[in-house]
């Protein structure tokens, strides 16, 4: 009988291999990165989704740390970090365990905390033609592994920050309404909800702060009220020169605190060190303890500034109502997006760019044959992904007998500027969950439809002088996507057939004494 938690491991690897020399085909290079890093890190700009799914921790030096969620954030990290060595675009491929807390249900059972992430980044170039060499790639996968029914989502946030445009929101409410779509796609109950959700974080209406710091903000210009804002806080935690904030952040001891709402500060944000901290100054603080001076300032200058008009709120989040509402076949679906576009008097570039990117996808290769069929791409309006960095371009790759997705990703340009370069750098990138897509192989695939194409192979050598020549047929079967390996024990021809047959394994290659290799089926 075949092992079975040795065919699962060679399945495993098998994709492994496959979908790596994918990726190398295309000039992605392997990338290696720590497993462990600074929980700010990750948090800078994921969103509360991925902060509420962490593991993290204070390490024996007392700082936070994380097991790593996702890869684009350190990716990008170590770019930045070696920046003046890279010549631009850089396409970076990687694999490896991810730990994310994700409760019950089907993503406990493909690995619970911890599961295996594999895919490719690409930075360095914002043309339409990068994406669609990077999404290009990503619907290859299923293709390479012979997946069927699987589909293309994609999405544009590009297209609706053109829309919000119209509405003359600020940033922070922008980021708002991101995180609000899963509400506002409800129609006008979920606007409702929503609206009365930014009421409570002082989206609209009169600024938490009162008159006191408006009064004595008003006449000055913004960095004049910056300056003042940095003496105000000085004297407020004792800091005559507006030195350090990093305590005040939070109360000696104090984990992290993941924000629910992406990168819109609630109640939850624990408040100067002095009196503890109320709930309202905590809405008015937020979280010090992982942002810089400038970024505290800056917060707070918005809120006393005052909070964006109600009914321009409630018209960018009808606009994008009816925006998510959109989704379908590529044309019929950009057809609708450009009316209601023009109807709303907002700017159509990024949603013509959204137009050639279907184009390229869908154009013939050399061969003539569409690269995605119609059955395989759709458009979808609504689709955010959840991780606040995404800022053009965001798709998923799903499968019909999986509720999630199997990957996923986007363009993610004002990344990093979050992590602290004075410059945008463009960039975009993919994951897939590697036990997604074992799942789904084992229930949609033969024995002769296995990930890599290919069969098992035992390699066995005749005796030890030809064990090298049976170590390099090893080393060519593996290059060639075979799940092969190798027979240590001295058996026999008909020992080591009867070995391959008890490990289900499909050929034998017996390598003799003068190095020939001989194939054998296994029956």
């Amino acid at each position: 009988m075949p092992n079975s938690g040795q065919d699962s491991w060679d399945r495993q690897r098998s994709v492994l291999q496959r979908l790596s020399r994918l990726f190398s085909v295309f000039g992605y290079q392997k990338l290696e990165l720590p497993i462990l890093g600074p929980a700010e890190l990750f948090l800078r700009k994921s969103g509360g989704e991925l902060a509420s799914q962490m593991y993290s921790f204070a390490d024996a030096g007392g700082s936070q740390v994380s097991l790593r969620p996702e890869f684009t954030a350190p990716i990008m990290r170590h770019y930045l970090d070696c920046a003046g060595q890279a010549s631009l675009p850089v396409r970076w491929q990687y694999a490896g365990p991810v730990f994310r807390y994700s409760g019950a249900g089907l993503s406990t059972a493909l690995g619970g905390g911890q599961f295996t992430q594999i895919g490719a980044e690409l930075i360095g170039s914002g043309t339409v033609l990068a994406d669609a060499e990077l999404l290009g790639m990503a619907a290859r996968v299923p293709s390479e592994l012979g997946l069927k029914d699987w589909r293309l989502r994609i999405g544009d946030l590009a297209v609706l920050h053109g829309l919000l445009d119209v509405a003359g929101l600020s940033e922070r409410s922008r980021s708002f309404i991101v995180s609000q779509i899963p509400n506002l796609a409800q129609g006008a109950v979920g606007i409702e909800a929503a609206l009365e959700r930014a009421e409570q974080l002082h989206l609209v209406g009169p600024g938490p702060e009162g008159d006191d710091l408006g009064l004595a903000l008003s006449g000055l210009d913004d960095d004049q009220a910056r300056k003042v804002l940095q003496g105000f806080l000085g004297w407020k935690t004792g800091d005559a020169q507006g030195g350090t904030y990093q305590q005040i952040g939070r109360l000696p001891g104090a984990p992290l605190a993941p924000n629910p709402d992406a990168s819109v500060p609630d109640a939850s944000t624990p408040g100067p060190p002095e009196d503890g901290g109320s709930g309202e100054e905590r809405e008015i603080w937020g979280d010090f303890g992982r942002r810089d001076p400038s970024e505290i300032v800056d917060r707070l200058l918005r809120k006393i500034r005052g909070s964006d008009d109600r009914a321009n709120l409630r018209r960018g989040m009808e606009l994008v109502a009816q925006l998510v509402d959109i989704k379908g076949p590529p044309a019929a679906a950009l057809e609708i997006a450009e009316r209601l576009l023009q109807r709303a008097g907002a700017n159509m570039a990024a949603l013509k760019r959204l137009g050639e990117l279907v184009e390229l996808l869908r154009g013939p290769d050399d061969s003539g044959t569409p690269r995605i069929g119609s059955d395989n791409l759709e458009l979808d309006f609504g689709l955010a992904r959840g991780l606040a960095y995404y800022n053009g371009i965001v798709f998923e790759v799903r499968h019909s007998s999986l509720s999630g997705p199997l990957g996923g990703g986007g363009r993610y340009d004002d990344l990093a500027r979050a992590l602290g370069s004075k410059e945008t750098v463009p960039a975009l990138g993919f994951a897939y969950n590697l036990e997604a897509l074992l799942h789904i192989l084992g229930m949609d695939n033969s024995p002769e439809d296995s990930p890599a194409g290919l069969p098992r192979v035992l390699v066995a050598a005749a005796d030890r002088q030809s064990f090298g020549a049976a170590t390099d047929k090893l080393e060519e079967l593996g290059q060639a996507g075979y799940s092969a390996e190798m027979d240590l024990e001295g058996r026999s021809v008909e020992e080591a057939l009867s070995h391959a047959r008890q490990r289900g394994m499909e050929q034998l290659v017996w390598v003799s004494a003068d190095g020939k290799a001989v194939t054998h089926r296994v029956d």
